[in-house]
This record gives structure tokens, sequence and C-alpha cells, in this order.
């Protein structure tokens, strides 16, 4: 019989830890993806994040959200760099109450041009502050002044705060450009992710409002721009690599528009929709846009229904349904602003930013698209140190010479 002391039970259980951890820190990449192995370091630094913002909350350090706002900013690291910068004058300013930080490239010629920018972090993360290198890169590579929108956060500030903030500032900027320097009739929205969002929803906002003057350009860097359709054939491509896309979506968007316990229980099970979403949902957001070699020989969508008597699905129809919120629901595209959209391969927006363009492109509205065929959501963020990707500087070089040469 073996005897097994303390000192053995540590080297097992420590073991054991280590590769409990491993497993879950551990994400496979696909194939293609150039840098693999620092991005493998990089999502297990956002796996590792979670687990510390939950270990952090259970010890009363305070809520998931602020533990896990406070790590990302770490994570990006970028820091506020931009006031050191002598070849930018940056400024903090209200805009009819809202934040901002207007970024001016100082060798530019006056009255500029201007990029306001509403930043990503799933509605509920990251602040200007978060992306101040890459406004700072956008400003002195275009030669435009960007205003970054400080918008407040869900969910102590759901839908439709956020947006409205945007909106708010957006239009300060429009009635008062020639105050700070800026040509009131070259002046772009954009954003990324999240903030993709909100500049695609605004510039359907200021369409329909008749909003003069009007947005010279959108620019949507891997836009999130619907909720219904968590199965597309980007989902089923990668799904080892984001096996909970549907449960991840569902809460951002439910700390989002403030669903209840029971609307998100609903709509994590991935099966919320009515018959009429469904139908909806198949003509607006269309797998048959996508390019052929994106959609796997197998792929078919599967329409899955809520159980009839579910009394929450009518509410969640409501709340993806509308364009303000999901953009991609829009029925009537025409007329926009002329669009730049990046889309990246690993990426569970990647489809949804892909067909907007498509259905832009049939709306009559200019559309130039770049995909980034070998890196991951969110890269632009990661221009430099140790988490530096060569894709990043490739995707802010077609933005900045895209800015440059149409506002």
């Amino acid at each position: 019989m073996v005897r097994w002391g303390g000192s053995t039970w540590s080297l097992v259980g420590g073991a054991a830890l280590l590769a409990g951890l491993s497993y879950i820190l551990y994400t496979p990449v696909p194939d293609g993806v150039s840098q693999p192995w620092k991005l493998q370091i990089f999502m297990a630094s956002v796996k590792l994040a979670g687990v510390v913002s939950e270990i952090g909350h259970l010890l009363g350090c305070g809520s998931r959200n602020n533990m896990t706002r406070m790590i990302f900013e770490k994570l990006v690291g970028t820091g506020v760099v931009s006031k050191s910068d002598p070849e930018l004058y940056v400024t903090d300013e209200l805009f009819d109450g809202v934040s901002v930080r207007i970024y001016y490239p100082r060798a530019a010629k006056k009255p500029l041009p201007c990029l306001v920018y509403y930043h990503g972090g799933g509605f509920v993360w990251m602040s200007v502050n978060s992306y101040d290198g890459v406004a700072a890169v956008y400003a002195k590579g275009a030669k435009v002044a960007v205003v970054s929108v400080e918008y407040r956060l869900a969910p102590e500030y759901p839908y439709p705060i956020p947006f409205e903030d945007c909106r708010k500032a957006t239009m300060f900027l429009l009635k008062n450009a020639d105050d700070f320097d800026i040509d009131p009739r070259r002046i772009a929205i954009g954003g990324d992710s999240s903030g993709g969002n909100i500049a695609a929803a605004m510039a359907v906002k200021f369409r329909d409002d008749q909003v003069l003057p009007r947005i010279r350009r959108q620019i949507l860097i891997y836009p999130m721009l619907q909720f219904c359709d968590a199965r597309l054939p980007v989902h089923v491509e990668q799904r080892e690599f984001s096996p909970y896309y549907a449960q991840q979506m569902a809460f951002i968007f439910g700390m989002y528009v403030n669903l209840t316990i029971d609307q998100l229980s609903l709509m994590a099970t991935g099966n919320f929709s009515t018959k009429s979403l469904r139908e909806k949902c198949k003509r607006y957001v269309d797998y048959k846009l996508l390019p052929h070699h994106m959609v796997p020989r197998d792929y078919k969508r599967r329409d899955v229904i809520a159980p009839a008597n579910n009394p929450y699905a009518q509410d969640i129809e409501k709340l993806v349904s509308d364009p303000k919120i999901a953009p991609l629901m829009t029925e009537d595209l025409s007329e926009l602003p002329p669009a730049f959209i990046l889309t990246v391969k690993v990426d569970g927006l990647r489809d949804e930013g892909i067909i907007y363009a498509r259905r832009l492109e049939q709306a009559g509205v200019r559309v130039k698209w770049m995909h980034l065929p070998d890196t991951f959501h969110g890269v632009l963020n990661f221009y430099r140190g140790i988490f530096g990707f060569d894709a990043a500087q490739r995707g802010q070089r077609y933005i900045t010479e895209y800015l440059s040469k149409n506002i």
C-alpha cells in the first residue's frame, strides 16, 4: 500500500490546478492566422482577466464589470500617450454635457476634416483613455481632427443612453464645428465593434432626421450589427475558437438593453426567435451575400423558434428588430453616407460586417470593404508593445489612407 505524504498531495494538487488552468486558458487558433502564438497568449490573457475579475468580485474588491474594466484598461496598455505627443494638440471638452477628447494634428491646415469616433468594448467596457493611442494614430496618419466620445456605459446606463450621448455630442459638433477649427461639411463618424454599431445606427438616424450638414462618411471597424442570428457561417466555421459565442452575445446585448434575468436566460439558449423575427432575420441577415469561400459546403441555416407559450420572445423580438440597436435590421439602406467597412478573419462579427457592406452596395451606397484574413477582433488596439500585431498597423494604414482621401 502506497502512503502519500502532505508534500505529495500538494504536488498532485498543484499539477491538477495547473492542468485545469491550462485547459481553461488554451484557445485553438484557426488556420491562416499570423503570429498564432502571440494570439494564443493574448486570448489566454483575456480569459485570465475574466478569472481574476470573478475572484476579485468574490473577495469584495468590486463588481465584476468594474473589475473587468480595470483589467482591460491595463491589458490594452496604451495609456494616455497623446498629450505628450509633439505632433498633436489634445484637449478635453464638453459637447452638450458629453465628455469628448479632441486630437488636432499640429501640422495640418485648418479648418480640419474630422472623424467623430465611438469606441468599442461591448457597450460595457473601455473608454476614451483605452483608445487614446488609436485616436492619435488616426489623427496623425490621416491629418484629420478626431473627436473621441466618452459615452456612458451599460449596464449602469443602458440603451438608449450610450446612443443618445453619441448623438448629442455629434449634433453639437455639427452645429459648432467652426468654433473648434473643424469644417462642418467634412465630418465622418466611425467606431469599432459596439462603437461601429453606434456609428451605423447614427448614420441611419441622421439620414431619417435629415440632419444638416450631412455626415460625409461612416467608418465601421469589425462592427456589431445584429443580434438575431448566432449561427452564421463564421460561427460554425470557428466554433472551436469561440464555443460560447451565443451566450457571450446574449450577455452583451442583455447588458446594453437591460434585459431581465428571464429574458437573458431565454436569449442565451439561442432559441428565442418568433416566426416573424426569424423571417426578418433571414431577409436582412442573409448569409447568401457572403463570398462563397466563407460559407462551409455543408452549412445550413438553422431555423429555431421559441416555444409558442414563452412570454419573453415578443419582448426580445422588439429589441432585436430595432434598427437603432441592430442596424442590419434596417429595411431601407439607401442614401446613407459612403462607408468604409473593415472585417477580420477570427471574429464572430465577421459575416454581419460583410453582409452589411453588400446590402449597402445593393442600396446604391458607395462602399470600400477591406478584409484582414489573418487576424482577430479588436486587433487595431494592439499595435505596439508585447501584444503588438503586424496586422494592427496594416489595418490602421487602410483606415488612415481612406480618411485622408475621402473626408
